[in-house]
């Protein structure tokens, strides 16, 4: 009996093994499906690091969160309510990208404005060589992200997006512009803008306008540098959205001139205007803000009611110093002149002055060139001349030059600059002249 008492117990042992294992291996694998069936974030302990990749989250204030998730979805969340945006995730990754935040449909409450690159290497190809720096390679768009209510009474999102289309047909619409070289002067190009309504009018003789709204840049020197080349047509390049100082939204679209001996284009400059949000949602031109700024390197002034009042300023070297030279050539000058108050003629020296300015007698300043005349023997270099190597500049590195002739008068030579219009007895009141330097 003991001995049947203890082969029962031994029975009883082994199937209290067998039936925990099984139990133990079925919970186990219970507990297994569980974490398979989870998210990981719910069986991650604290400082254990995961293998998931972390939403990449491009803003994140004044209530909004912008990001792309592990699956390369983009998201916007605001108030805790999250939307897929279809295809945002290719707006978020562009470089740079910007984000403002205030009023832009005065309606108001704030939204979310985001500005987005978009690459641009074709038109940059396009451009002069001297004009690719001006210009980065991209685009500039916007988007407009504003939370609605839905017709079911949910919050939504709205979002309204502003690219090339965006601009093109509403200022076709509302602005006639056209581009010309003046005929008196070609180095000016004349731009003229005004309502569509409005006719553009231009003098026969020198072609500038009359129109309220008229601005100028400066042509392209011809390869020889000794004048400018022949202006054929002009069209607008992309528009780029940006936000200016004050916040508010704007856009600037790049004006092209093209000439008759390339097929690449001038970036002249930009026509810069203000965009608004109209009652229909839309990104629209904002009327009375259109006007065109020319690059700092392509600004000309204003030729238009050019007639300041006439005078002559002569200086007369008294120094017989010269610097002999072969053939007695003239071609390097670099001198500044200042016009003195109530004096028209005054007796100076040359002599202890740098460049070839000692080898030249007379210099005389008028309101539309400057004359200098050479000293007895010295000829004024032809090779300088039609080089284009020569300016004379005022105030602010304004170069004035149009265009120099070498002349003879009284068997001497003669050098003259005439300026690229009329200027004051004020404005010339501090000359700098190069001619081959």
């Amino acid at each position: 009996m003991k001995y049947f008492a203890r082969v029962c117990i031994v029975l009883l042992v082994a199937v209290g093994i067998v039936f925990g294992f099984s139990y133990y291996y079925r919970q186990k694998k219970n507990n297994e499906n569980i974490v398979l069936t989870t998210q990981i974030i719910t069986t991650t302990k604290a400082n254990e690091s995961t293998t998931a990749k972390a939403d990449t989250v491009y803003y994140d204030d004044n209530g909004f969160k912008l990001f792309i998730d592990s699956k390369n979805k983009a998201y916007i969340e605001y108030n805790s309510v999250r939307k897929e945006l279809i295809g945002f995730d290719w707006v978020l990754k562009q470089t740079p990208v910007d984000f403002y935040y205030d009023d832009y449909n005065n309606d108001k409450e704030k939204e979310l404005l985001v500005l987005y690159s978009s690459p641009a290497n074709d038109l940059n190809n396009s451009l002069i060589a001297a004009d690719k720096l001006d210009f980065k390679s991209f685009h500039r768009y916007a988007a407009l992200i504003k939370p609605v209510t839905n017709s079911a009474g949910k919050q939504d999102f709205n979002i309204v997006y502003a690219d090339q289309n965006t601009w093109k047909k509403p200022f076709e619409q509302a602005i006639n512009a056209k581009m010309n070289q003046l005929k008196n002067c070609d180095k000016y190009l004349q731009f003229v803008m005004d309502d569509n309504d409005v006719e553009l009018k231009y003098d026969k003789k020198t072609g500038i306008s009359p129109n309220k709204y008229v601005y100028y840049a400066k042509a392209l020197n011809n390869d020889n540098k000794d004048g400018y080349k022949k202006f054929v047509k002009w069209s607008k390049g992309e528009g780029n959205y940006y936000v200016d100082k004050n916040g508010s939204l704007q856009l600037k679209i790049m004006v092209l001139a093209y000439y008759d001996d390339s097929n690449k284009a001038q970036y002249v400059g930009d026509i810069h205007t203000g965009v608004s949000i109209n009652k229909k949602g839309s990104f629209t031109i904002t009327p009375k803000t259109i006007e065109f700024i020319p690059k700092d390197k392509y600004v000309m002034p204003d030729i238009r009611n050019n007639n300041p009042e006439k005078f002559t300023y002569t200086l007369n070297n008294t120094s017989s110093n010269t610097i002999t030279t072969n053939d007695n050539l003239i071609d390097w000058i670099n001198a500044s002149f200042e016009i003195q108050n109530g004096v028209n003629e005054q007796s100076v020296s040359f002599g202890e002055l740098d460049s070839q300015i000692k080898c030249v007698d007379k210099v005389k300043i008028t309101q539309t060139s400057i004359v200098l005349t050479a000293k007895e023997g010295f000829v004024f270099s032809d090779r300088v001349v039609n080089g284009g190597d020569y300016s004379v500049v005022i105030g602010n590195d304004n170069d004035i030059t149009y265009k120099a002739e070498i002349l003879k008068r009284d068997s001497r030579s003669v050098l003259k600059i005439t300026y690229d219009k009329k200027y004051s007895r004020e404005e010339l009141k501090n000359v700098q002249l190069k001619f081959g330097a």
